[in-house]
């Protein structure tokens, strides 16, 4: 399954509950994805990739 997420620094936590639930709800599955991500201080989306790895 691939998933694109577009956001900035602003969305970070929307986007951290909507990777966990699709993590949660799909264990077992493959699972791909993809950030498009906005303006924001460098290394933003560093806690999304932390949150990833838990999982996989």
């Amino acid at each position: 399954m691939d998933v694109i997420l577009s956001f900035n620094e602003n969305y970070l936590m929307p986007a951290g509950v909507l990777l966990c639930s699709l993590f949660e709800n799909n264990k077992g599955e493959e699972v791909c994805v993809h950030l498009l991500l906005g303006e924001g201080k460098k290394g933003y989306w560093q806690p999304l990739c932390d949150l990833a790895k838990k999982y996989f």
